[in-house]
């Protein structure tokens, strides 16, 4: 049976949001297995919101990572990924799909897989953040650490975050 969570947080994320341009009471998060027809979709919508060619997206290497999976009245929404590490976890391929892109889904998202890290004894939760998105994750509590570094020669900060 399927772990499903509902996020109370969520209204909460949302809460600061002006005229609210949709029912979030439909909204929650779960972890998916690695797979399957779930898992399938949660590659779409990556592929299409992150428009990186398969080579870049390696899906071998996810089979032991925490997938997240988020539903808005039963469709999919927004997806993560979690890599356990020892002390900390790493969020990385966050997206939102483009209908539902500044309505709160990504900040509710986010709120979960803080919440997952710490349930799960992490202290800290981080990201490599492309340079157009680091105010996103700095709304959301991150803070800039190191240098920019370049993935696929695309450039990205790292957005660290104390869970604990």
């Amino acid at each position: 049976m399927k772990k499903i969570i509902w996020c109370l947080v969520v209204m909460w994320a949302l809460s600061g949001l002006e005229g609210g341009v949709c029912d979030m009471s439909g909204l929650l998060f779960t972890t998916i297995p690695y797979g399957g027809q779930e898992y399938a979709a949660v590659v779409a919508l990556r592929k299409e919101i992150l428009q990186k060619p398969d080579e870049f997206i390696s899906q071998k290497e996810e089979v032991d990572y925490i997938h997240i999976a988020g539903y808005l009245h039963e469709e999919l929404c927004a997806s993560a990924l979690l890599v356990p590490e020892i002390e900390s976890v790493k969020m990385q391929r966050v997206v939102v799909s483009a209908a539902m892109q500044r309505q709160g889904i990504g900040s509710a998202l986010l709120r979960y897989c803080e919440q997952y890290a710490r349930e799960h004894c992490f202290k800290v939760i981080y990201c490599y953040s492309r340079l157009e998105t680091i105010g996103f994750y700095e709304i959301n509590g991150y803070k800039i650490s190191g240098n920019i570094t370049y993935k696929n020669n695309i450039p990205h900060q790292k957005m660290t975050k104390e869970v604990q």
